[in-house]
C-alpha cells in the first residue's frame, strides 16, 4: 500500500488477518444513563483495553509489519506524549525493531517507564514543534 493511496477492501482483510490474535477485541458499550442525558443511543468504543492503552496499536503494528527488512532494522521513531509512544514501543518488540519515542521534555513518568519496559527509548524535547523538528532531523540522519 502507497502512503498517498486510501487502503483497499485487500489491505483492511490483509490488517485484519495479522492482527488477529496480536490486537485485542474492544468492546463497544453503551449506557442508559448517558443515552437518557444526551437523548440518543451513545456507543463508546473501548479502546482503552487495547495493547498500549489505545486504537493505534493497530495501525502502528500493520505500518511495521510492511516495512521492509531492511526499514524494519533500522527501526522506528515517533513523536508521542505517551500513548502511541507505548503502542509503537510494542508493536516494534513484536517486530524485532527499534523503537524512538520523541516525547515532552517532562513526559508522564508512567509512560516513560511503559515506554521503557518495551524496549523502547526515549528522547526528551520541549514543544510539540520542537519534538516533531527533533523526530524529523533524527529520521533524516539515520533514514
Amino acid at each position: 500500500m502507497s502512503i498517498t493511496a486510501l487502503p483497499t477492501l485487500e489491505d483492511v482483510q490483509s490488517a485484519a488477518t495479522a492482527l488477529r490474535g496480536v490486537a485485542r477485541i474492544t468492546p463497544v458499550l453503551t449506557d442508559d444513563l448517558l443515552d437518557e442525558v444526551t437523548g440518543s443511543t451513545v456507543s463508546v468504543k473501548a479502546e482503552f483495553l487495547q495493547c498500549g492503552g489505545a486504537y493505534k496499536f493497530r495501525g502502528i503494528y500493520n505500518k511495521i509489519r510492511l516495512l521492509t527488512a531492511a526499514e524494519r532494522e533500522r527501526g522506528i521513531l515517533t513523536v508521542s506524549s505517551g500513548n502511541a509512544g507505548i503502542a509503537a514501543a510494542y508493536a516494534a518488540r513484536l517486530h524485532g525493531a527499534a523503537c524512538v519515542v520523541v516525547m515532552p521534555e517532562r513526559p508522564s513518568p508512567h509512560k516513560v517507564l511503559a515506554i521503557e519496559a518495551l524496549g523502547g527509548r526515549v528522547a526528551r524535547h520541549g514543544s510539540s514543534r520542537r519534538r516533531c523538528s527533533t523526530a524529523h532531523k533524527r529520521s533524516s540522519a539515520t533514514g
